[in-house]
């Protein structure tokens, strides 16, 4: 208890010494000690020669005496036992949970999509994108929803020409496939935010997830941070939000028709017609005016991707 204080006990003839210290670390004498503890440092107390004088040591017959430490030795070395099989037991446990956690995570499905070839690797590798997505937005302190995260998939496979295996057609909201919600509604590595309308995703399990990174997802690792990056300065949402499906509107319609020149991609814009009712417009040339077309598409031209 105060391992710079040295004191010598001498037991008298009455006395069994292994008993004298058991009863000195005995619960009630070591709240005795604490309580009488003493010092100029609060984290230093010290007990002196009259506490230790003054400590109760309870006396029984001598044969009683032996006979207690026999026993605190018995109950202490089952003591010892219980604990060493308490630990095997834990040992158990965790080897078995990392099992089940496995199987879980790296069990047949997902074996089976790294394993088996490109044809069958695919739906992981899109799980994988649809991460690296999420996480280089993350990067920037933006939680988005699944119809953005397609519009940067996109925008991803436009500019890089990766094939991503999504069949991107034009949907309300910009460049869409319905795999995506199928890819990430996987609760093995996503979990869904908010409620109904407003959800938003954050990666799980990601140690799981980008265990085998293919090339592809490599790539697409390296160029996510880029694209995120050029609407990171937009700090409102919404206007954020707009730049986001603009581009990724007029990259749609220039893959789409073949078109390029300002007149040509706002005529195809007139054509992308969307549910008034679900987004406030009747095609994408209501939503976004000529001019913000025209800007658009003169970025991406001096960006190189067309």
């Amino acid at each position: 208890m105060y391992p710079d204080l040295m004191m010598k006990f001498r037991p008298f003839q009455k006395l069994n010494s292994n008993f004298l210290q058991k009863a000195i670390i005995a619960p009630f004498n070591r709240d005795y000690f604490k309580l009488n503890a003493k010092g100029s440092q609060k984290t230093m107390p010290k007990i002196n020669q009259g506490c230790v004088i003054n400590t109760v040591i309870p006396l029984p017959p001598l044969a009683e005496q032996k006979e207690i430490v026999r026993q605190f030795e018995s109950l202490m070395a089952k003591v010892d036992e219980l604990e060493k099989e308490i630990s095997q037991r834990e040992n158990t446990v965790k080897q078995l949970l990392q099992n089940i956690l496995k199987d879980a995570f790296e069990g047949p499905e997902v074996k089976q999509e790294i394993c088996k070839g490109e044809e069958q690797i695919k739906p992981f590798e899109q799980m994988q994108l649809i991460g690296a997505v999420i996480s280089a937005l993350d990067a920037y302190n933006q939680n988005q929803g699944e119809m953005i995260i397609a519009k940067y998939l996109y925008i991803l496979a436009f500019i890089t020409k990766m094939d991503i295996g999504f069949k991107f057609r034009k949907w309300h909201f910009g460049p869409y496939d319905p795999q995506i919600k199928r890819r990430i509604s996987n609760r093995k590595f996503f979990f869904k935010h908010g409620k109904a309308g407003y959800e938003t995703y954050s990666v799980i399990n990601q140690e799981i997830l980008f265990k085998y990174p293919s090339q592809l997802v490599t790539d697409a690792k390296n160029t996510l941070p880029e694209i995120v990056h050029l609407f990171a300065g937009e700090k409102n949402v919404f206007k954020r939000d707009h730049r986001i499906e603009l581009l990724a509107t007029v990259l749609k319609v220039i893959e789409d028709s073949g078109k390029s020149s300002a007149d040509e991609v706002y005529s195809e814009m007139t054509l992308w017609k969307t549910d008034k009712n679900i987004t406030g417009f009747v095609s994408k040339a209501e939503k976004f005016s000529k001019d913000e077309a025209s800007k658009c598409l003169e970025f991406v031209k001096k960006q190189g991707w067309i």
